[in-house]
């Protein structure tokens, strides 16, 4: 999903030119001896596929999926309780803060938020390399009232808080370079919110998030367009619901376990 080694090779993980060719070595014999390569989007099997033009054909596009079941149905924000045009607008992001995240570079975006004087709340709850350079950041620009970094939390209280959230957001550096679409959209999804994704230009968000019409993306290095982003959801509330609802409705008539079987084995 995340094509290593180049993934960490882009990001500087892997330095030393050696060690990235001993695993690219792995991958090589990897793929060549498997039956079937399966990767999360398109723009991931046009990557693979230039790299490894004799394995081509082995190649099946099957988008991450959910065994989506009744027992989810408690996951789902119920907009005709929650009052959408509250005046707050709140968004969640969970997960690693690390290289590929670099949520650093969101930066210039919370100050426009900020200077707009937006009644808008960011809560993070995270881990990773780059945590506490996030928070000394936030503290240093005086943006505790905007932005709020909390622990990660364990996945099934992180489920249920999502329906009290109005967007999901999604933050890919720059510095990627491979098309990756994060595993947290069926998150967004499964609860009926909006996505916002800040990505590197590679990304399949564009396309992913255009076929679902489950929300907006633009690249991570832009922050005007970052905040025009959050403008579509502050001036039209209505939009969370309608993109909230078609992400919900992607996520069960396009993401099923049966749809990623039938895409393997048949």
């Amino acid at each position: 999903q995340d094509m290593f080694p180049d993934n960490a090779k882009n990001l500087d993980i892997i330095k030393n030119s050696l060690i990235y060719y001993f695993y690219k070595k792995i991958e090589k014999i990897s793929l060549n001896n498997a039956d079937q390569i399966l990767v999360h989007s398109e723009g991931n099997a046009k990557y693979l596929s230039k790299q490894f033009p004799t394995n081509s054909d082995k190649i099946k596009v099957v988008y991450n999926w959910i065994n989506y079941e009744n027992k989810h149905l408690k996951y789902l924000k119920n907009y005709k309780e929650k009052n959408i045009e509250q005046k707050t607008l709140k968004i969640i992001y969970a997960g690693i803060s690390g290289p590929a995240q670099n949520l650093i570079e969101l930066l210039p975006m919370f100050k426009l938020v900020n200077h707009k004087k937006l009644n808008a709340k960011f809560d993070f709850f995270i881990s990773g390399t780059q945590k506490n350079d996030f928070q000394l950041i936030i503290n240093t620009n005086n943006l505790n009232e905007l932005v709020k970094i909390n622990d990660l939390i364990e996945r099934e209280e992180y489920l249920e808080n999502l329906k009290y959230y109005d967007l999901g957001l999604v933050v890919l550096s720059k510095k990627n370079k491979t098309p990756t679409i994060p595993g947290k959209c069926i998150d967004y999804m499964l609860a009926g919110i909006p996505i916002i994704s800040f990505s590197n230009k590679e990304s399949d968000l564009e396309y992913y998030l255009k076929i679902s019409k489950s929300g907006f993306n633009c690249t991570s290095s832009d922050p005007m367009d970052m905040l025009n982003i959050l403008m579509h959801f502050y001036n039209d509330r209505k939009l969370i619901e309608k993109m909230g609802s078609n992400g919900n409705k992607f996520l069960k008539n396009k993401l099923t376990l049966e749809i990623a079987y039938n895409k393997i084995f048949k």
